[in-house]
């Protein structure tokens, strides 16, 4: 008796099995690979709307400022007038105050560049209060011989810096008492 043994039975299950699991690995691959790519491109397409985004955003930024730089002539037009609207309501206000002195003064802080000029009546028609802001020393050294001479025009008996100070920013803040004889 013959007995044989097919061996090709067996191999062809083989290469059945090995193909098989070849063509699972090339469909994970190509899987994988697509998954990759349409993240890839989203990732892309994500980058180029954020640039888009950013690209609008600087140049309502720019818009902006541009606007702003137009306002701020107009801006300080209104500080002045909004400062010496408060000069006279102070001097309507307070009717004994020197109009004259307290005008001059203001002049003159507003001439040496002072921000934030103020000027009040102390004791009646005799002291004004000059307070105000200098952004550098020299400004404030300008201004401080200026009004001694002006203290030596208007006869001024007394002339007191009752607080100087310099604040982080580096500015000066002043204020000074000055004083006339009754009657000048």
């Amino acid at each position: 008796m013959k007995l044989s043994i097919n061996l090709l039975q067996e191999t062809q299950r083989i290469k059945g099995r090995l193909r098989r699991i070849g063509l699972a690995i090339q469909s994970a691959s190509v899987v994988v690979l697509i998954v990759f790519g349409v993240f890839v491109f989203l990732l892309f397409s994500y980058s180029l709307v954020l640039g888009r985004k950013q690209g609008n955003l600087s140049k309502s930024i720019t818009e902006q400022k541009t606007v702003i730089e137009r306002l701020r002539p107009v801006e300080a037009k209104q500080v002045v007038i909004h400062q010496k609207l408060g000069l006279a309501g102070k001097v309507v206000g307070e009717p004994s105050l020197p109009y004259g002195l307290v005008s001059e003064l203001y002049d003159l802080s507003q001439g040496h560049n002072l921000k934030e000029s103020k000027v009040q009546g102390v004791k009646g028609e005799t002291a004004v209060l000059l307070q105000a802001q200098a952004d550098d020393v020299f400004s404030l050294v300008s201004f401080l011989d200026a009004l001694s001479d002006f203290a030596k025009e208007r006869g001024a008996i007394r002339l007191t810096g009752s607080n100087f100070t310099r604040t982080a920013e580096g500015t000066y803040r002043l204020h000074i008492l000055f004083e006339i004889e009754e009657g000048s």
